[in-house]
């Protein structure tokens, strides 16, 4: 590691990269601008968070953008040494299994550019997540989203009270291969935007969840006090107006 920071710090510190001027909150209460340089940290950290991302699961990712802030927040307060620290440290230790790989850069003009990810354990699948014609991701609905679609529906929306289910359309009142555009273009579209346009369907029985997880923000920000007693119900009416 300080083989790599020193290295870092000559090939982008002559480019300008990690040069930081902030204003911090230190620990005595009071702001003070600091001005920083850290390039090799600075190209470490850059590269390290794109090996995360490909790498490590959804949910845990986003939980560990929380964590990190808050380890931040201990080191720099000198808590290096507390039980929450240390706590945090076997999080993150956890977290970073399966963390490995290579990572392309480009140190040009102040800035770190990635340009390319490569990691044995990367969960990214090229043809999973592609919009050409290549894409494998088999779209059907399976007992996976049908249990996911339960749990939305049992969370979402007032107590007591289920969302309204809406009606998609038919896909034969558009044309004889149920595509959206129905005779609005003088050629059809490319065969991948008709396979779009024909799994319409999944997204209209997810709009009574979107509906009802609108209501609950709705309901939120009235308690927050962004919405007037006058302007709460009428936003809910509106919601349920467009959820049929």
């Amino acid at each position: 590691m300080l083989q790599a920071i020193q290295i870092l710090n000559e090939r982008a510190g002559a480019q300008g990269v990690g040069r930081l001027d902030l204003v911090e909150d230190r620990l005595v209460g009071i702001k003070s601008r600091e001005v920083y340089e850290a390039p090799g940290a600075i190209a470490l950290i850059t590269a390290h968070m794109e090996l995360e991302n490909v790498t490590v699961e959804r949910e845990l990712a986003r939980f560990k953008r929380a964590i990190d802030q808050r380890w931040g927040e201990l080191v720099y307060d000198g808590q290096w040494y507390s039980p929450l620290k240390r706590a945090l440290d076997s999080f993150i230790d956890e977290a970073q299994q399966a963390v490995s790989g290579d990572i392309r850069m480009i140190l040009h003009a102040g800035k770190a550019t990635v340009t390319g990810r490569r990691s044995d354990t990367s969960l990214y699948d090229f043809s999973l997540a592609t919009y050409d014609e290549g894409d494998r991701f088999d779209q059907s609905p399976g007992p996976r989203i049908h249990s996911a679609l339960r749990h939305v529906e049992h969370a979402g929306g007032a107590p007591g009270r289920q969302p309204v289910l809406i009606t998609p359309p038919n896909p034969a009142a558009e044309d004889h291969q149920g595509r959206l555009w129905g005779g609005r273009f003088e050629a059809s579209p490319a065969e991948a935007m008709a396979t779009l346009s024909r799994s319409t369907h999944f997204d209209w029985r997810l709009a009574p969840y979107d509906v009802a997880g609108s209501r609950a923000h709705a309901r939120a920000l009235h308690q927050a006090g962004l919405l007037t007693d006058d302007e709460l119900p009428a936003m809910i009416d509106g919601l349920d107006a467009a959820g049929g």
